[in-house]
């Protein structure tokens, strides 16, 4: 015989009811009863982004050379909402070229609407914009729902035609807070 056992599921609700199942095996008969119960569920506010696509790489160029992201090679960054609430993304840069400090027209970005379609409201950097040193804002309100919560970064750059031959990098810095 299997004595009094307590069965519950948390299913996200802020009441719940409690079972208690008494059962027999072989033939004995079941019973039940019911107890009330209560619980309390503590909903987390997350606020945080993640690069889908992290990295560019525009090869090789030359002197007065320009290539962007719009054409979809390289790929553009792709930056997407991850947390529980709609937020507001910054955006600095350290310098890409030694011959042009940030900001500078050789090194710009936009954002674009990812394949999910517009997730942003109109607050939202959509045209060319030089690459800040300091933080900027760059989107407005971008969307937390799993089906809309994506955008575009779309990168363009202009090698300046003093700018020294070699391998240049820069790291973009995002920062999103709760809007």
């Amino acid at each position: 015989m299997v004595s009094d056992k307590t069965i519950g599921a948390l299913l996200c609700m802020l009441l719940l009811t409690v079972s208690i199942w008494t059962l027999a095996l072989l033939g004995n008969p079941i019973s039940t009863g019911k107890v009330p119960g209560t619980t309390v569920v503590n909903v987390v506010n997350q606020t945080s982004v993640m690069l889908t696509v992290s990295n560019i790489s525009f090869g090789s160029l030359r002197q007065g050379c320009s290539n962007d992201t719009i054409d979809m090679s390289p790929l553009p960054l792709v930056i997407e909402n991850t947390g529980s609430n709609k937020v507001n993304v910054t955006i600095n840069a350290t310098d890409l070229f030694s011959s042009a400090g940030n900001p500078t027209s050789y090194y710009r970005f936009l954002i674009a609407e990812a394949s999910e379609g517009l997730c942003y409201n109109g607050d939202t950097l959509t045209s060319w914009t030089d690459m800040p040193t300091d933080a900027a804002k760059i989107i407005a309100v971008l969307n937390n729902s799993d089906v809309c919560d994506s955008a575009y970064i779309h990168v363009n750059v202009t090698v300046p035609s003093d700018e020294p031959v070699g391998a240049k990098s820069s790291t973009i810095t995002f920062i999103a807070e709760q809007s």
